[in-house]
């Protein structure tokens, strides 16, 4: 057994020589030497190892205190999240205070249940539980958020859910001077009780129009068919109407902004549309369900009149209408009641002018957006379900942070996009306002401060916003009962900032550049004969091509087309063009092509790859693409104009246009000649004609500015980390917009004249007290401090060596000997001087 182990040893020993050997070898080779491979690997070992050719290289990271090496710390992953969680619940204040102080004369309130369901409390390793079941955003006209809350019951306006949240909503408003006239949610008419008693009785609860719309969609027959899409297209006339000075405004803003006539078609995206009042909106609605209504009726007469005289000899016949309803009756007539009701009561129609302008002209860019509808809370909602699907679940205090910021950017954007608002350089409003506020304290002219900002003040209403909750009321007795009983935490209660800073030692701020080796070696190479350290004379043309060829290559940036053609080898297969639009010369060839080819092709054959599939029709389609591109060449070879390019598709490409095909051939059907559309037409026509001027656009008020008189600035997190130290540099706070701070100036130390040295002169017994703090030389030796005049730290000692009080109830510099008070019993005092009738009269006076 031990031999084996010995012999073991020995193989272990002389594999690890063999690659010693070796890496000798190479380290000589690479520097330049001559080795003689013949010599036993003992000779080269040995005489390698006795005269090093360089002294050994330094690890890539050495000690954090190594003063030689290159030293480095990198925080670990949970420093790092108490990093983003610390500037975070420094800057929540800030946030909150910039959502409660925007203005608002309408509101827009939706719920989401999407993005609350991924929020997660973790209890234990792998278990975990979902404490909200819903959220709100509330946004006022302009889409800004100025609410938004966590829920862990479903939606409402009850007590239990937003009810007293609306409460202080209101309370908020008020201290701001606003007053809501309108409030949008998506089920007006059950909470229109509850909105008015919180707003007021004039308060007017409208109904989302993107609610409305999306509730047809329950009895439609068929939501893919062509019926389909040309009843949300009826139904979306007959809801907006664009008027005639809208019109006006539209052409002359577009005229302006590019020097041209708008066509038709960028007119009306141009222009902002307004839905009627309710009269006239309840005939346009019921001139389109009437137009419905007569078409299923002609489905269901020509069903009927098929299954009475087919025969089965004549194989399947189609009947050539399809339906737009549902064949359930009794679910149709529900729903067209309930529709029907919300417009009858003016639900949906837009308030008058009177009341409020809803389409907001931005001054700077002179295009409008609507003030209506949850559009808006929509968007954001789409984007925080987006954020938080990038993950399974989210903790609390992530789901917080990320809400909170996605708000505040959201925010400065529509500002910016919608009021005309300069765009920010950060959304850390207090990082500029602080800069501006040091710029200020420095001497600097307010008007030459070249970052403007608002600071929002703080506003003395309590809300709970986002995932805060407040205290039930028979819980907040108890809880101070208790809160008064627990002793203070100390030491443990304290900011662990020290935890950070474990492992770094500050004793030593000269760190060496250079090590005496490298130092040495630098030194040998400038006096090298050989080595040319002069600089070379390039122009600047020759030295950027020099320095190319020493450069890492990178690739330009590529689109996603781009990409997709250089990895087909230039030839992508590329979707058809819209059949209902005017297209490109290449997109009319290519229509042109399949309506030649597509007949000898079958759209459902089961089998693909056979004679009518459609793979067989791709590759077909592949031929002729490759005779295109023959006939381009020679005509670009000789001189001549190029056919228009075609280029290829993939099977399901040739579906999927087969398909747009056909739904716009009935779709043009529907369009056709029919007395009931032409009837529909004439309706829409004379309804549009007797409706006045119900809405206008005006130009969006003044960007966003805040009412500085109210209340002070929040500090916010300026500086990364050092908070606290931010917040004691700060002397005062000023209603000034920019600059809200006044920074604390460099206390200057008071030279006070030592009354002990005085030539009128005092026996102070300076060989033995110090007669800076008084404290014994004794002292001063036990704790290795300086003495006599080189005092400084009042010996490390925190009270008055006098009177015994703690050093923050004296001036600067006058503690010990130049101490105001009386002196205390149990100090030195009367030993200080020595016993003389002048000294005892200090001492009394």
């Amino acid at each position: 057994m031990l031999e084996g182990e010995e012999q073991d040893a020995r193989d272990k020993l002389e594999q690890v020589d063999t690659e010693l050997a070796l890496q000798v070898v190479a380290d000589s080779i690479n520097d330049g030497e001559v080795v003689n491979l013949d010599e036993p690997v003992e000779t080269l070992v040995v005489g390698t190892l006795a005269t090093p050719s360089q002294p050994a290289k330094p690890p890539v990271f050495s000690a954090i205190d190594d003063p030689e090496g290159w030293n480095a710390q990198v925080p670990s992953k949970t420093i790092i999240d108490r990093i983003v969680s610390t500037n975070f619940q420094n800057r929540k204040s800030l946030q909150m205070a910039k959502m409660q102080n925007i203005r608002a004369r309408a509101l827009k309130i939706d719920f989401n249940y999407k993005m609350v369901k991924c929020v997660k409390v973790y209890t234990g390793h792998g278990e975990c539980f979902s404490p909200f079941q819903c959220s709100v955003n509330v946004h006022q006209e302009n889409g800004l958020c100025v609410y938004f809350k966590a829920y862990h019951i479903t939606e409402g306006f009850g007590p239990n859910c937003m009810g007293p949240d609306l409460e202080k909503l209101k309370e908020h408003f008020d201290y701001l001077g606003c007053n809501i006239g309108i409030v949008w949610v998506d089920n007006c008419c059950n909470v229109r009780k509850k909105l008015q008693e919180t707003f007021g009785e004039d308060c007017l609860v409208k109904l989302d129009s993107w609610h409305w719309h999306e509730r047809w969609e329950g009895i439609i027959h068929d939501k893919k068919s062509a019926e389909a899409q040309v009843f949300y297209y009826l139904m979306r006339r007959a809801t907006y109407v664009t008027e005639d000075s809208e019109l006006e405004r539209a052409k002359e803003a577009y005229q302006r902004r590019t020097g041209r006539e708008p066509t038709k078609k960028q007119l009306m995206k141009e222009a902002k549309s307004t839905i009627p009042p309710k009269d006239i909106l309840k005939s346009r609605v019921e001139e389109v369900l009437r137009y419905v209504h007569h078409n299923d009726s002609l489905v269901d007469l020509e069903e009927s009149n098929l299954a009475r005289v087919s025969d089965p000899a004549d194989g399947e016949q189609v009947v050539t209408r399809r339906r737009f309803f549902s064949t359930n009756r009794a679910l149709v007539a529900r729903t067209i009641k309930n529709q029907m009701k919300h417009v009858e009561h003016g639900c949906l129609s837009d308030p008058p002018k009177e009341v409020m302008e809803i389409h907001q002209v931005n001054p700077y860019t002179e295009q409008a957006f609507s003030s209506r509808s949850t559009g808006t809370n929509e968007a954001d909602n789409r984007l925080l379900n987006r954020l938080f699907k990038e993950a399974t679940t989210v903790g609390i205090a992530r789901a917080e942070r990320i809400t909170f910021d996605h708000y505040e950017k959201t925010n400065d954007n529509r500002a910016v996009k919608r009021l005309g608002a300069p765009m920010p350089i950060t959304s850390h409003s207090e990082r500029v306002y602080f800069m501006n506020s040091v710029a200020k304290s420095a001497g600097f002219n307010p008007k030459d401060l070249p970052l403007q900002v608002s600071y929002p003040p703080s506003v003395p209403v309590i809300e709970y916003m986002g995932y805060d909750y407040e205290l039930p009321d028979c819980l907040k007795e108890v809880t101070t009962r208790a809160e008064d009983d627990v002793p203070d935490g100390g030491a443990e209660g304290r900011n662990d900032f020290q935890d950070f800073l474990a492992g770094v030692d500050f004793a030593d701020d000269d760190v060496p550049v250079q090590t005496p080796e490298a130092a040495a070696a630098e030194e040998r190479i400038l006096q090298d004969p050989e080595i040319d350290t002069e600089p070379h004379s390039l122009t600047a043309a020759a030295f950027e091509q020099e320095l190319a060829k020493h450069l890492p290559h990178i690739r330009p940036k590529e689109t996603s087309m781009q990409t997709f053609t250089r990895l087909t080898n230039g030839s992508p297969w590329v979707d058809f063009g819209d059949p209902r639009e005017q297209g490109s010369p290449s997109d009319k060839a290519e229509f042109d092509l399949f309506e030649s080819l597509s007949p000898n092709y079958d759209r459902h054959s089961n089998n693909m790859n056979g004679p009518r599939g459609y793979y067989r029709f791709s590759k077909r389609w592949d031929i002729e693409v490759a005779k295109n591109t023959k006939e381009r060449t020679d005509a670009i070879w000789s001189g001549m104009e190029p056919p228009p390019m075609i280029r290829r598709e993939s099977a399901l490409q040739l579906q999927q246009h087969h398909d747009r095909v056909l739904a716009c051939q009935q779709q043009a059907n529907l369009a056709g000649e029919d007395p009931a559309r032409q009837q529909l037409e004439e309706a829409f026509r004379v309804t549009q004609r007797q409706m006045g001027q119900h809405q206008t656009s005006v130009m969006a008020g003044e960007a966003l500015r805040f009412d500085h008189d109210r209340g002070n600035a929040p500090l916010g997190n300026p500086l990364a980390l050092n908070n606290n130290i931010t917040a004691a540099s700060v002397g005062g706070r000023v209603a000034d917009p920019t600059a809200p701070f006044v920074i604390r100036q460099v206390r200057k130390a008071t030279i006070v004249e030592n009354p002990m040295l005085n030539p009128r002169g005092t026996n102070f017994r300076n060989r033995k007290y110090c007669v800076v703090c008084g404290f014994s030389k004794s002292d001063h030796s036990h704790l290795s401090r300086q003495f006599g005049n080189d005092c400084s730290g009042n010996c490390g000692r925190e009270e008055c060596s006098k009177c015994f009080q703690r050093l923050e109830f004296h001036e600067l510099g006058k503690v010990g000997p130049y101490c105001e008070y009386a002196p205390s019993s149990g100090s030195g005092y009367s030993d200080w001087y020595i016993n003389t009738e002048s000294n005892n009269e200090n001492r009394r006076n």
